[in-house]
């Protein structure tokens, strides 16, 4: 069976930022110390483990530019995953995953990296709606997110059952979430039996979009 996890290792502030409103809160935006793994492919011949980076934006309720014990929202998650995988086949890999937009757009029109306007990192550009929410306690250093409930799809043990289509259901759940990039496999009989598409000439792309999840 294959598996593809991505673990957040830790956090790193990157900046902090308040604003004098009437409803007290601040924002920080943090980097991502994430790593991506793909374990238990045939004879481990796809086996990676590898950082990726990324960028989460919160806002927290705030007391004198300090955030204080309470709701906590997100507004702003980044995660881009560019790698190629050299095995029986060759895969590379590079997609952005985003909530709510990418530089401001929903949904972007680049799909590889040689298209206008492909970017290294999608930016925060000033979003004001909170994406998830939890509860921040202080004395724990931890944050508590809402209820999730996953589309029943998820658990699926056919992995095509989980489409765009499935809806995960929550205030904790990242409205918005979307993985655009391409995924280019080289090999046709291996490549099809991973449900990607065999390099031809010219190479196709293989392009994913999931809505909300």
């Amino acid at each position: 069976m294959l598996r593809i996890i991505c673990v957040a290792a830790a956090l790193v502030s990157l900046a902090f930022s308040s604003q004098a409103r009437a409803d007290e809160t601040c924002t920080i935006m943090y980097t991502l110390d994430v790593d991506f793994a793909v374990s238990d492919t045939d004879f481990g011949k796809g086996d990676i483990r590898i950082p990726v980076p990324g960028i989460l934006l919160l806002e927290f309720q705030a007391d004198e530019q300090s955030p204080t014990d309470g709701k906590v929202g997100i507004l702003h998650l980044a995660i881009f995953e560019r790698f190629t995988i050299d095995a029986v086949v060759d895969i590379t890999t590079a997609v952005h995953h985003f909530a709510p937009t990418c530089n401001g757009a929903k949904n972007p029109k680049w799909r590889k990296p040689g298209d206008p306007g492909f970017p290294k990192m999608c930016e925060y550009r000033g979003n004001k709606r909170q994406v998830a929410t939890g509860l921040l306690n202080r004395e724990d250093n931890a944050i508590e997110w809402s209820k999730c409930k996953a589309a029943s799809t998820y658990w699926s043990r056919d992995r095509r059952d989980y489409d765009p289509k499935s809806k995960s259901r929550g205030n904790g759940c990242l409205n918005g979430m979307r993985a655009v990039g391409n995924v280019h496999c080289d090999g046709r009989f291996a490549c099809r039996m991973g449900s990607l598409s065999p390099r031809s000439s010219p190479p196709p792309p293989r392009s994913c979009s999931a809505g909300p999840v």
